[in-house]
């Protein structure tokens, strides 16, 4: 990688809302403070420089789609629930991912963040957002996903399982609760699981870690329905619970994408 950087905008290299920004100036030189103090180099190093950055982003596009790697590791524990990884599903963009559940084979991976963010349109009905990567705008956006082997919404009951309520299932569902607590009263004071809830509108107040204003969504849809006249349907919502809402409510809920890839495309 060059130290210099010479007359262009790099603007194209964009990992978890980092956006490396450089125009005829001494990259090395600059102090940089990514927004997530947990990006670091491979060899564990805190990234302090737009030239570290470039470089650690330059390397680790290099890697993603060689070898059938689909995602690579970032930060937590490898291989387990809630550990963060840098995926490309085929659309040569890297996206930021966590494990969301572990299968036999295969691994479901939810992204940091709602694929509607920023669009003209951010909330949705339940429907809305169970077809959106079927016939609605997100067909389009995964139309070259092909290193993943399905997109989908995530379910009520990972969700719960990945915040440690084991025992939750839609069977026994009774209402809603907050992550950390698994129930009603006892608010998110921790971030333990603000990975899940990040990226909301006004999500600051439960520890989450990038909160946005109140244009974005304030939750998003899981694809799991709560009652049997299907009027409800389970969602995440931005003060770290898993609650529920009418199915036809268009006031608070995004898009946020599961995928699932082979144990064999992740790599360290």
């Amino acid at each position: 990688m060059r130290k210099y950087i010479i007359g262009f905008i790099l603007g194209g290299i964009i990992f978890g809302g980092i956006g490396v920004v450089a125009y005829t100036l001494n990259a090395g030189d600059i102090a940089y403070t990514p927004n997530d103090n947990s990006w670091k180099k491979e060899n564990g190093e805190n990234i302090t420089n737009v030239n570290d950055a470039i470089d650690e982003l330059y390397s680790k596009s290099k890697k993603i789609n060689s070898n059938n790697v689909v995602c690579l590791y970032s930060s937590g524990t490898k291989g387990t629930v809630g550990a963060k990884y840098i995926c490309d599903p085929g659309d040569g963009v890297a996206r930021n991912f966590y494990i969301l559940e572990i299968g036999d084979t295969t691994i479901d991976l939810i992204m940091d963040r709602n694929i509607t963010q920023g669009k003209s349109k951010v909330i949705y009905k339940y429907d809305e957002a169970m077809s959106y990567f079927t016939s609605g705008e997100g067909k389009n956006i995964i139309a070259n996903w092909k290193n993943v082997r399905s997109v989908s919404l995530p379910g009520a009951e990972a969700i719960a399982h990945a915040v440690n309520y084991n025992s939750w299932t839609l069977q026994n569902d009774s209402g809603w609760f907050y992550f950390e607590s698994h129930n009603t009263t006892s608010k998110n004071t921790l971030g333990t699981y603000s990975w899940l809830y990040s990226y909301l509108s006004d999500c600051s107040a439960s520890m989450c870690e990038v909160s946005l204003d109140s244009n974005e969504a304030g939750g998003y849809w899981t694809k799991d329905l709560r009652y049997s006249d299907n009027s409800v349907a389970k969602a995440v919502y931005k003060t770290g619970c898993l609650t529920h809402d009418g199915v036809n409510n268009a006031e608070r809920h995004g898009v946020r994408p599961v995928i699932t890839v082979l144990k064999t495309n992740l790599s360290s």
